[in-house]
């Protein structure tokens, strides 16, 4: 709790079998020692748990990046924007992390924070990626560079090298590094699934994005991405049930309908795919693209699912005009008409972007029918998902 410059913390240790608490303490810092606090309690919790930590976990525990309680604060509030996963969020995310770096230009994990922010705008449609992902390597490298043990930074720069170069190898061996750094971060778990989920190796995946989930249950990214890899791995069933967990967290969050629409129709249940998309058409904050996918379900119902595929893929490519829209996304809704040409058409500026979801095209099911054209093969081995 923070009140007139002052943070307070009641810790608590409880046995969770009986509901009796074992140990509890109070603690009262100011603000600007928000820093010495997290390590007094952290270690205080270690103590009365008795933990025996290596010479490596200590110094973990008793790392302080920053001796600047402004430049922590900044990266904490720039964090909590980071989280909400919005184009906005990112936008004051980054000038969050700009301004912590301002105040402390050693300190690694708000570079860290900076290279995360710009690299999200691209997934998030918040800037293009050309603009956006240079500036996320040089926050990544800085990072790097500045603080080489630190776990979150290798894992920034893991996201960098997926997005912005499309390699799955040297972004795994970054997620790995951070994961031995750090076998405690989410973030490492919930992108070392993605590039798993990618190369095809799903149970690899689903165990990463499991752990994440459980070293942030209440995240709605490392729940969502739980929903998208058992759909990579074919188990609609439990896909939808995961999606649904998802929007129990947040009933505002629309774009689970969108998902769930996906995975409907998938699954073969179109029906109840066409239900998930109205209901996103209905709650969407995106006025404009809710009466364009209502527009859409009235071509469904009159013409077919592939006259639905096709309308959406050509309003994606009208609104690219103004703002950007990833190419794979556009393929993904072309392939689903069974347009193979405009498909794989897309998929080259997917590539040329660099448009990183491009690199579920052995994975995500909506581009099941391009897999026994011959081109699909060749993009599989253009971009090294043939291994």
């Amino acid at each position: 709790m923070e009140r007139d410059g002052s943070i307070s913390i009641d810790a608590d240790l409880v046995d969770v079998s009986t509901g009796a608490e074992l140990w509890g303490e109070q603690y009262n810092q100011k603000l600007s020692d928000a820093m010495t606090l997290q390590q007094e309690v952290s270690g205080d919790i270690a103590g009365q748990l008795r933990l025996r930590l290596s010479p490596t976990q200590q110094q973990r525990l008793n790392r302080n990046d920053t001796q600047n309680g402004e430049a922590y604060r900044l990266y904490l509030e720039g964090r909590y924007f980071w989280n909400r996963r919005t184009p906005e969020g990112l936008r004051r995310a980054a000038d969050l992390f700009e301004q912590a770096v301002s105040k402390d230009a050693a300190y690694a994990r708000a570079y860290s924070g900076l290279a995360d922010a710009y690299t999200l705008m691209t997934n998030y449609f918040a800037l293009r990626p050309r603009e956006a992902l240079p500036k996320a390597r040089e926050a990544a490298l800085k990072a790097v560079q500045l603080d080489d043990s630190l776990g979150e930074a290798h894992a920034s720069l893991g996201l960098v090298i997926v997005e912005a170069d499309l390699d799955i190898g040297g972004s795994d061996r970054e997620f790995r590094r951070a994961l031995e750094l750090n076998p405690n971060y989410p973030s490492a778990y919930h992108w070392h699934s993605i590039n798993l989920a990618q190369r095809g190796r799903i149970d690899e995946a689903l165990a990463e994005a499991r752990r994440a989930v459980e070293l942030d249950p209440l995240s709605l990214p490392l729940n969502q991405n739980l929903a998208d890899v058992l759909g990579y791995a074919h188990r609609y069933d439990d896909a939808i049930r995961q999606y649904r967990h998802t929007l129990d967290l947040d009933p505002a969050h629309a774009d689970e309908h969108d998902l769930m629409a996906w995975t409907f129709y998938e699954s073969g249940n179109t029906e109840a795919a066409q239900k998930e998309w109205q209901t996103w058409a209905d709650t969407t904050t995106d006025r404009a693209g809710g009466k364009r996918m209502s527009e859409a379900l009235k071509l469904w119902k009159s013409a077919g699912p592939e006259a639905f595929f096709r309308f959406r893929a050509a309003g994606q490519i009208k609104q690219s005009e103004t703002e950007y829209v990833p190419p794979s996304l556009i393929a993904a809704y072309y392939a689903s008409a069974g347009d193979r040409d405009a498909a794989f058409e897309w998929l080259e500026k997917a590539i040329d972007e660099p448009d990183n979801y491009v690199l579920y095209l052995r994975t995500d099911p909506s581009y099941d029918k391009l897999r026994s054209d011959p081109r699909y093969k060749q993009f599989l081995k253009q971009l090294k998902l043939d291994r």
